[in-house]
């Protein structure tokens, strides 16, 4: 029977004489005295509530005293746990939304054996739940609420409020922690299909659940790949790919089905890819979903892009722009007329960037125009347009139509043909500030794309201002970073070069902790390479010059910087580890 001090009054009490055993063994431990256990015991008779309640209601006790004596009592550890603790090995083996529901803190993992900290570690029910969600034996130690509270807020910085949770679309319209029990992976549904069995509670909670984590960690995307025998469920958080425990076998027509199903797709066909989206309300705000599925071997792997309006940072800092680099592009933007163009790979963080520029602008007195494909994020005082293939409505014909809606500037999405290029710079030429990004490695490169594209080499140099290259690597959690040397040996192998000088710096290594998830890292900032296209820049490109012979030209302007050398800037700041930048940079 469980020892815990319950709130709940639907728990079961205890017996009258297991108390008066606790009561003895306070007494004996010093934590209470004759007079106060025997008032405790007064109070406990006439209310009948727990012995240990009234002890701590009365102030004769606290929570650790109390707590070490059920646990000595009980035969079982009592730890006093540091909020921020976590065995970075244990980091995401249990769902969040489950440690939060069960109160279960992990603390280590050896071999196929999880211990975790709960204010109940004899509570059977719990350890179950955690050894079918990890197929590991689990071990309960004790710790106070007071504790675990500490633990859950150092491992969210702020714990998600779920009971807000309403949607757009047809689902159940409050959602509380699934409490089914999934065991087994062989599932009799009685004929049941899974476009009817999608609609059942355990599927509406398992996929409700799903998003409430994905939100909780910040992840930007969802994975659910169908393997032979179970459905693989992986997250991206901070642009890496996280596992978290699959989902059994016989659910995963059933998950796949009701994915489509909220995102408005065609459930019966599986043969050929389909996009669709859904929208919710979490915590008062509006939380965008895209969906899009691909067919493969053993099923449709689908994946969900979260696009939550409240993680984007439209500030040039906090996406990690040195002030001087910031300045710079400002005052690049400000300009009547001109190209600026940001290049990098998908999901590098080009648009993030555009939008923090377009809200440097003075939205009130200029007019300002975007065509997106598709809109990721709603900007006030800007008019915003979505491409629409099908219907004909492309970069190239909806940047002709904004040329007549008198726009002071513009933000096209992505310069993906001649075409869109050609019109680009027509409307630089005319008057008008343009904003696109592009797919290059590096800022050099963009000219070399846009000359093999069948562009003038002229009107490239006269309307382009400024080339943005960006990556974006993984913020060190400063809560659990933890310093070094860098090794002579290893310095030299690598030939770094740090802006201080210094060959053998103090840097920072990821570490761990609850805070972070056990990653050692929390968060994303950009790293970035600029060209102002000056005239000596001009007269570059009108000589057609290559991309990697324009970095060598630029080599001696103290101004630039590539991406390897603001990488190694922020490495050296310790807001990022060398191993990020090294991992997105070549030479």
């Amino acid at each position: 029977m469980s020892t815990e001090i319950h709130d709940n009054p639907a728990v079961p009490g205890m017996g009258q004489t297991r108390w008066r055993q606790l009561g003895e063994m306070l007494l004996q431990r010093g934590s209470v005295d004759e007079e106060q256990l025997g008032e405790a015991l007064l109070v406990q008779q006439m209310e009948e509530r727990y012995l240990g309640e009234v002890l701590l209601e009365l102030g004769h006790v606290d929570q650790t005293e109390l707590y070490a004596a059920l646990a000595e009592q009980a035969g079982i550890p009592f730890v006093r746990l540091e909020p921020v603790y976590q065995d970075p090995a244990v980091a995401g083996i249990i769902p969040f939304a489950m440690i939060r529901k069960l109160r279960a803190i992990p603390l280590f993992k050896v071999e196929r054996r999880i211990t975790v900290a709960m204010d109940d570690p004899t509570n059977l029910d719990r350890l179950k739940e955690i050894a079918f969600a990890t197929g590991c034996r689990v071990n309960g130690v004790y710790t106070t609420p007071e504790i675990i509270d500490a633990a859950l807020d150092a491992r969210t910085g702020n714990l998600i409020d779920v009971s807000g949770l309403r949607r757009s679309t047809d689902l159940s319209a409050d959602v509380d922690d699934a409490s089914e029990d999934l065991a087994g992976t062989s599932i009799d549904w009685g004929g049941m299909d899974p476009a009817e069995l999608s609609k059942s509670s355990v599927v509406v909670e398992l996929i409700d659940n799903l998003i409430i984590e994905a939100l909780t960690v910040k992840a930007s995307d969802i994975h659910l790949e169908p393997k032979a025998r179970h459905l693989r469920v992986r997250f991206r958080i901070d642009g890496i790919l996280q596992d978290r425990p699959s989902i059994p076998n016989g659910y995963k027509s059933a998950v796949l089905s009701r994915c489509k199903i909220v995102a408005d797709m065609d459930i019966a066909e599986r043969r050929i890819p389909q996009d669709g989206a859904f929208s919710m309300k979490f915590q008062g705000r509006r939380v965008d979903f895209r969906v899009s599925t691909f067919p493969t071997k053993y099923g449709e792997v689908i994946v969900v892009r979260i696009l939550d309006r409240s993680s984007l940072k439209l500030d040039l800092g906090t996406l990690g722009f040195p002030e001087t680099l910031a300045e710079r592009m400002r005052e690049t933007v400000a300009r009547p007329n001109g190209i600026l163009l940001v290049t990098g790979p998908t999901g590098s963080g080009k648009t993030s960037t555009l939008y923090a520029l377009l809200k440097e602008l003075d939205a009130a007195t200029k007019k300002i125009i975007t065509l997106e494909d598709p809109i990721e994020y709603d900007l006030s005082d800007i008019c915003q347009g979505q491409t629409h293939a099908k219907a004909g409505f492309t970069f190239a014909k909806g940047l002709r139509s904004i040329l007549r809606q008198d726009p002071d500037c513009i933000m096209v999405g992505e310069v993906r043909d001649v075409e869109t290029a050609q019109i680009a710079i027509q409307a630089s030429l005319t008057g008008h500030m343009v904003m696109s990004t592009l797919h290059t490695n590096s800022a050099a490169s963009a000219v070399s794309r846009l000359l093999d594209m069948g562009l003038e080499p002229f009107l490239l140099a006269t309307s382009l201002s400024g080339l943005l290259a960006q990556r974006l690597v993984r913020r060190l959690c400063s809560n659990c970073r933890k310093p070094y040397r860098l090794g002579e040996a290893e310095a030299s192998a690598l030939q770094l070069v740090f802006p201080s000088g210094d060959r053998q710096p103090q840097l920072f290594k990821a570490r761990g902790c609850m805070y972070c998830n056990g990653l050692g890292y929390r968060g994303r900032l950009g790293i970035f390479e600029y060209i102002e296209v000056d005239p000596r820049v001009q007269s570059m490109i009108i000589r057609r010059i290559s991309g990697k012979d324009l970095e060598r030209e630029l080599k001696d302007d103290r101004r630039y910087r590539n991406l390897r050398d603001d990488g190694l800037a922020k490495v050296e700041s310790g807001l990022t580890t060398l191993e990020e930048v090294l991992r997105v940079t070549t030479i």
